[in-house]
């Protein structure tokens, strides 16, 4: 009822205050009440989607704004001295009494989705609303396009964001009217590079015309925050003029990327970016919409972007917008190979691309082998009635095209029996666009008699041509009836799809009851296991008294058992080895037991090589020991010999002297000396005596 709405509503006077303070107007009652009600109207799910959108809110504003986020997901802090400024009075007559506060009562549910985008908060104000999301854990979705940001309020925002876990879609993208455009520069593209590294829940992500042109780094440092984003499934980077040098970059990055949506339009890129482009199709799993429409690529990089798909069998492309590039026939030929080769395609877009009927004659055949297209797109080309001809023939027993645009070709009437031979053949098609096509005269006419047995087509434009007014009505009283045709058909095919619905919804709660019933049980099994925790920590605590007990028990043998024998000892060590390990399992013995057997085999055949080393030695020291003795006896019998000679030395020495003494030398006496193993030498000496002294020699013999 309407008292329940307005308890669901949000308290809007602050926002409309501050919106004054920042546009200047004279707030009454009137204005009020419609700017409220415009602000209602806009907002859906309970108030958790609200859309600001084109209301002039700037600084004052924003801090409003914060305080509706506070409101919906934490609590307000003290507003900055600067955003919280003193209502003017001519605001705070206006708003009344009590208006002047900027917390707003949080009259609706928890916020999830808000649109700021066509303001004018500037740097100030994305400063201002950083500080907020840092603390809302609410907040799925913000768009702030277009609001005068530069790179200072955009590196605000990305560095508030990297901690938030609950947002995962941001449009911060500027649009086409060029009014209050935001600029990510080098300071917001090194933020953007921080956020995309520590964040992994941003999924969605706008860029579109944030002028990437004027900063030649900035799509190198998104280069590294690109590689890492592990949630990304949709960018958009329109509008940029990155050129083949950053399509280049950001392909390379996206390739490990689980990247659904990829939009690169209207960015002066040519055939060196089609082919980075052409590899990451080649490589990518995830990919499913590529939108490069106003480029510059020519029919070289038309084969580069398409000559290597068919190796990705993995590939997901559904839909491919190339509009206004230079693919012309070889590209249209290249496309053909592709198409052929998939059945994923559902949706193509080659307009203004400059095919002619040589380009359509290559598609005939990729068209009649595709089971997947449902929406083809070659307006604004040259096809002519040859190539509208051989489109004719490719599509008119296809059951999958629903949608065909070739408008502004100059078919001129040579091409209506084709379109006849299609309206008649063609049970799929229920959109074509054929205007500015130059049909005259009896066209209509032709095409009104064609369209009395065809039931699908429900939209038919056929403006720009000169086809006469009568024609025209029999044509729309045709469409009009294939309406209320496909609107029972939909009205059927409804009332099967909410039964099959009811059926899920009755699954679906048999499934939850299954899974209240499952979670019941696994509270009663945790309180078991708690129970059971509890029983096997007292046993723990009772074993470790007892492993203690025993201890003390097998210290006290062990004191008694000191001065036992070895093999106590060894019985003792093994006892004590056991205690250690008495947790351990028994494949762990029995591998122990194997090494010990190991083990004790290897020892044996060390002590065999060792015994045989000992035997070796000892036969050797034997040979040694005779060969001594041999070498002793024959020192002693030397020996004994060399006594022998000693012995008649002596004598001679003896008849030496005595006959030196008796010699007749006058005062002179002779000296004898002699070493151990030199002959003997003789020296006079004077003496003073007269007597003839003979001096040893030092030494022995």
């Amino acid at each position: 009822d309407e008292a329940t709405m307005k308890a669901r509503r949000w308290d809007l006077a602050p926002l409309w205050l501050a919106k004054c303070q920042d546009t200047g107007i004279t707030p009454n009652t009137a204005r009020q009440r419609k700017f409220s009600d415009g602000v209602q109207s806009r907002t859906w799910a309970d108030g958790a989607f609200v859309d600001l959108s084109g209301h002039g809110f700037a600084r004052h504003s924003a801090c409003a704004v914060c305080a509706m986020l506070l409101a919906s997901g934490g609590s307000t802090p003290s507003p900055s001295p600067r955003a919280a400024a003193t209502p003017s009075p001519r605001a705070a007559a206006g708003a009344g009494a009590g208006a002047g506060a900027y917390s707003p009562r949080r009259t609706a549910g928890p916020l999830t989705a808000l649109d700021l985008s066509d303001n004018d908060f500037g740097d100030e104000g994305a400063k201002q609303l950083a500080r907020v999301l840092q603390q809302n854990q609410t907040l799925v979705h913000l768009s702030i396009r277009s609001n005068n940001i530069g790179p200072a309020g955009c590196a605000a925002i990305f560095s508030s964001l990297i901690a938030n876990r609950t947002l995962t879609s941001l449009n911060i993208s500027s649009s086409n009217s060029g009014m209050h455009r935001n600029r990510l520069g080098e300071r917001g593209a090194s933020a953007l590079r921080d956020l995309l590294l520590a964040n992994p829940v941003i999924a969605q992500l706008n860029l579109t015309e944030m002028s990437l042109q004027i900063c030649p780094t900035a799509c190198s440092l998104l280069h590294d925050g690109f590689t890492s984003a592990r949630g990304l499934v949709k960018l958009e980077m329109g509008w940029n003029g990155i050129t083949d040098r950053g399509c280049v970059n950001i392909a390379t990055a996206l390739a490990s990327t689980p990247l659904e949506v990829l939009n690169l339009s209207h960015n002066d890129i040519s055939d060196e970016g089609a082919a980075a482009l052409g590899t990451l199709l080649t490589q990518h799993r995830a990919l499913s919409h590529l939108d490069i429409s106003y480029n510059h690529i020519s029919e070289e990089g038309a084969k580069a972007l398409t000559e290597h798909l068919p190796l990705n069998v993995h590939s997901v492309l559904v839909c491919l917008n190339a509009e206004n590039n230079y693919f012309g026939s070889i590209g249209a030929a290249a496309l053909a190979n592709w198409i052929k080769a998939t059945q994923v395609l559902q949706v193509l877009n080659i307009s203004s691309n400059h095919v002619d009927h040589n380009g359509m004659e290559m598609l005939q055949s990729a068209l009649e082998a595709n089971t997947s297209l449902n929406k083809l797109v070659l307006s604004k080309n040259m096809i002519g009635h040859e190539g509208f001809g051989a489109l004719v023939n490719a599509l008119a027993a296809s059951h999958s095209l629903t949608t065909l645009d070739v408008s502004s070709n100059r078919l001129g009437n040579a091409s209506v029996p084709y379109l006849c031979k299609l309206l008649r053949e063609n049970k799929s098609v229920q959109i074509m666009n054929f205007e500015d096509n130059k049909l005259s005269g009896e066209s209509g006419e032709k095409i009104a008699e064609s369209l009395e047995g065809n039931t699908s087509l429900r939209k038919f434009d056929l403006a720009y041509n000169d086809i006469p007014f009568l024609n025209y009505t029999t044509i729309c009283q045709v469409l009009s009836r294939n309406k209320k045709i496909f609107g029972a058909t939909e009205r059927i095919r409804d009332i099967y799809t909410l039964r099959n619905l009811m059926k899920e919804e009755a699954k679906l709660q048999d499934t939850q009851q299954k899974i209240f019933a499952a979670r019941d049980t696994l509270k009663q099994a945790e309180v078991t296991n708690e129970t059971r925790l509890g029983e096997m920590e007292t046993r723990k605590q009772e074993f470790a008294n007892q492993a203690t007990h025993l201890v003390e028990t097998i210290e006290s043998r062990e004191v008694a058992l000191r001065d036992s024998t070895v093999r106590a000892n060894d019985i003792t060590q093994k006892f004590a080895e056991s205690r250690q390990q008495y947790q351990q399992k028994n494949h762990e013995l029995v591998i122990v037991l194997h090494q010990e057997k190991e083990n004790v085999r290897r020892l044996a055949k060390t002590i065999e090589q060792l015994q045989g080393t000992i035997k070796t030695t000892r036969e050797k020291n034997q040979r040694e020991i005779s060969e001594l003795e041999r070498e002793y006896h024959f020192v002693i019998s030397e020996r004994d010999k060399t006594s022998g000679h000693l012995e008649e030395a002596q004598v001679s020495l003896k008849k030496t002297q005595t006959a030196l003494f008796y010699s007749p030398f006058g005062r002179r006496s002779l000296k004898l000396t002699s070493s151990s193993c030199s002959p003997v030498r003789f020296s006079v000496v004077p003496v003073k005596t007269g007597k003839v002294k003979v001096k040893k020699l030092r030494g022995k013999l």
